[in-house]
């Protein structure tokens, strides 16, 4: 699907990123942008949550991106891509694994901070 590939390129995710937040591999996610495999409803609307389009851009039946108002805002308003691949990954871990995760983005944090401070 040319939809699909696009989608994901536009926001500038991987193929194996996607397939993480989906819980497919990637090479069962590149099938599904080479055509060669068929979308799952539940994946699909995934898919264009994640994006921020219409399950109807990723089937190639409209050009319009946009994905349908609910209450005066788009379905997706609530997070960005890269927030929700985040929270997708962290609610796939254990909770003794998720406060290592927190840990770990502590120390990158902390460091970050210290290198900034050197510039």
């Amino acid at each position: 699907m040319l939809m699909l590939k696009s989608a994901r390129k536009a926001k500038g995710y991987t193929q194996a990123e996607v397939a993480a937040v989906i819980g497919i591999s990637q090479n069962g996610y590149s099938q599904w942008e080479n055509g060669a495999r068929r979308i799952d409803k539940d994946s699909l609307s995934k898919l264009a949550d994640l994006f921020g389009v219409s399950t109807d851009y990723l089937l190639g039946r409209t050009n319009d991106k946009k994905p349908p108002v609910k209450d005066g805002r788009q379905s997706a308003d609530a997070k960005d891509g890269k927030t929700q691949i985040a929270l997708d990954l962290m609610d796939r871990l254990t909770p003794e694994n998720q406060a290592k995760a927190q840990d770990y983005i502590d120390l990158l944090l902390a460091r970050q901070e210290a290198d900034e401070g050197k510039q």
